[in-house]
């Protein structure tokens, strides 16, 4: 990350990884940080507003969750027959 401080793909790796570890507001920050950083980067966005959703749900604030699954599917209609 100190190459690349505002490289996306990292920062959506290292959304994953802190989810998978119980660790949400750090995966949160991290999912944050991918979008800000990579709002071009119209294949990785809607895989990370689909994990960040489910950070969210894990946390009960559903209504947030709700936002990121709309815009995961805004960005990738196949996602509907995920959700």
């Amino acid at each position: 990350m100190k190459e690349n401080p505002d490289n996306e793909v990292v920062y959506f790796y290292l959304g994953f990884t802190h989810g998978g570890l119980g660790q949400y507001d750090e995966a949160l920050n991290a999912y944050t940080n991918a979008i800000k950083y990579g709002k071009d980067n119209k294949e990785l966005l809607p895989d990370v507003y689909f994990y960040r959703a489910g950070i969210y749900s894990a946390q009960r604030r559903y209504t947030e969750s709700i936002s990121d699954y709309t815009s995961a599917i805004s960005y990738d209609k196949k996602m509907t027959g995920i959700l």
